[in-house]
Order: structure tokens, then sequence, then C-alpha cells
């Protein structure tokens, strides 16, 4: 269904078991870019505060000269970005907004706005156009539910031919359509002259509850909501396959590894490969809408989800029923509500003015 992702994996290294922070692309965005998590489990703090006032990666490398911009085909005011976005470091916002004063019209939009193939292009000249380092954030929305978008003549398989009524089916074309660009983009990517330089990551801000009927148990259910791809293409580096559960989380601090910068920061993440990697396994909230997950190594957390049900040690407590893998993780997992409640005032603290 995505041979060019795959494609990208194989050159690439590739983890296999990530997992979004949330299920909010705003909140996924500051737990990628900040390393932190938005403790609201409802309104996102985009929204209720505006401002984030941590010091995130593009920060950071704005003050190591690199320029820093962030593409997206949505209206600027979804998720008040307007404000949110320059306060992670963000010296340029490419929102709907600026393709339309370019000659963008509403009637090329795919879903919520501008199509993946006319976002990568755009974001493809301007990277022609910078002198110095950059930094750019591309972020699409073409493979977005509820999936039965018209694709402006755009050719599929005969097996994904049709709109059906089936959401599922409408997700698999979503995301052909969705892998066919990525594929494009990346092939021009690999003609410019800065590619063999360029640390490229590759991921989903959050999962679906969509897949083949009777194929997903009702125990793994709440984890497929945040189980998404994640791909970091390293310059003249080996390829490898990392199964360890990861996250979002790790994103920044492996991206400041990657380029060898020391900078002071309170990111929850840790470096997955490079000059300060870190195997050992960490903490990972998987933060719903009315509840939270909690994945430790091997041992898992999840709310309204019987984890004894398959005869492995387990634990039932009020936020959640946790399957535990070693006998160790329990006080750790005792130890996430102390944590998650400072996580929340850590976050509040940081956006008082």
């Amino acid at each position: 269904m995505t041979p060019n992702l795959l494609e990208i994996a194989n050159e690439s290294f590739w983890f296999t078991n990530n997992y979004a922070t949330s299920r909010a692309t705003i909140k996924s965005e500051q737990a990628i870019l900040c390393s932190s998590i938005d403790g609201n489990l409802l309104t996102p703090f985009a929204r209720s505060e505006g401002v984030y006032r941590g010091k995130c990666l593009p920060h950071i490398l704005k003050k190591h000269g690199y320029t820093t911009s962030w593409f997206h085909g949505n209206t600027i005011e979804f998720y008040n970005r307007e404000v949110f976005h320059p306060s992670l470091g963000f010296n340029n916002i490419y929102s709907k907004e600026s393709f339309e004063r370019d000659g963008y019209s509403d009637a090329q939009d795919i879903g919520w706005g501008v199509p993946d193939p006319i976002l990568y292009n755009t974001a493809l000249d301007y990277f022609d156009e910078q002198s110095r380092p950059f930094f750019t954030e591309i972020l699409t929305l073409t493979n977005h539910q509820p999936f039965n978008w018209d694709y402006k003549g755009f050719k599929f398989p005969a097996h994904l031919k049709e709109l059906d009524d089936d959401i599922y089916s409408n997700y698999q074309r979503s995301l052909y359509y969705a892998d066919v660009a990525l594929g494009d983009f990346w092939h021009k990517l690999k003609q410019k002259p800065f590619y063999s330089q360029s640390v490229i990551v590759i991921t989903g801000d959050h999962g679906v509850p969509y897949y083949p009927e009777d194929t997903v148990l009702p125990r793994e259910q709440f984890e497929v909501l945040f189980k998404v791809p994640m791909l970091i293409h390293v310059p003249n580096s080996m390829p490898r396959q990392i199964d360890a559960a990861r996250s979002h989380l790790d994103i920044a601090p492996t991206l400041l590894s990657l380029l060898n910068i020391n900078e002071e920061n309170s990111f929850l993440g840790r470096p997955l490969i490079g000059s300060k990697a870190n195997d050992e396994k960490r903490p990972i909230f998987l933060m719903n809408m009315d509840s939270y997950g909690f994945i430790y190594g091997a041992t898992k957390c999840f709310p309204k989800a019987d984890m004894c049900s398959n005869g492995s040690s387990c634990l039932n407590e009020k936020r959640f029923s946790c399957a535990i893998d070693s006998s160790e993780d329990v006080k750790a997992i005792e130890q996430s509500a102390h944590l998650m409640k400072y996580l929340k005032l850590k976050t509040l603290a940081a956006f008082i003015e």
C-alpha cells in the first residue's frame, strides 16, 4: 500500500515500534518540536493559552544559524497556529493564506486544504532559495479522515478505484495518494545539491481507529490510535531497523545529537541515534481525549482494556490496566502518576506570563 515509504525506510533508520504522544495534531507537534507533553486531555494549550514559553527545537536551531520554516495546507488560525508556531521558534509560516496570495484557489483543495503535491513542490522551491542551513516542517493533510475526497482525476489502481461506503477502504485510497505524493517529493529531493547534507525525519502525527475487520484485538485498539511510522534518513549512514518502543518525544533530542549541537533544554525524550544516543527504555505517554496510556519497554498500560486477558502478569488500577513485562516496571507505573502531575504543572507554568 505504501511502496514509496518502504523504499525510504530501507534507506533510513526505521523505527518500527514508534508512538505519537497524542491524538491531536497540534499536541503531536508540541511533542515533536519541544519534546514535551500537552497535559490537557481536551482543549490544546495552543488554543487555550496561545504562546509556548519553553525552549523548542526551532528556537535552538535558530540560535545556531538555521532559518526555521513551517509549511501546511490549512488556514493559519486553525489551532491558533498564527500565535503558537512563532512561539515555537519558526521564522516563517506558510499556510493556506500564503498559497492563496500566490494564486491558489479553494477549487484546488482536496479535503482539508492544499493537496500534498502542491505543498511538497512549494517547499522544494523554497529550499532552492535558501543560502544557509535551514530547518523546515512540512505538515501534509490530504491523508486525513473522513478520506472520502475528490482527488481531482488522480489515477488509482483498479483495486482502489472506487469510493466505498467502508471507511477503511477510503483510508487505503488516501494512503495510496499520500504515498505517491511522498515518493515524488523524495525523488525530486534526492536531486538537490543539499540532499547529501540533510537529515530528514518522516513520521505521522497520530494513528487512526481504522483497520481490516477482526484483525485488531480489543486490548490492542487503544494502541492503534497512537502507532505511527517514523524514519530518520541520515547522510552516509548504514540503514538500520530499530524495534524498541520509542516516541515523538525523542525526535528533537535526536536531531540535536545528529547535528552535534549542545544546548541546555528541558526535553523529556532522549536521542535515538547520533553522538549522544541512548538505548535505554523510556516512559511513553499516550494522551487520548479523556484518558491516557503508558508504555515502559514491553510493559503496556491502557485505559478501557483488559490487559490481563492473555494470561500475562498484570496490574489493574483506576487509570488503566497493565500487562507487566518485568516486576521492576511496577514502580515505573506508580511513578508515572506523579510524573503526569508534574508535567501538567510544568506545562502550565510555561504558559504563564
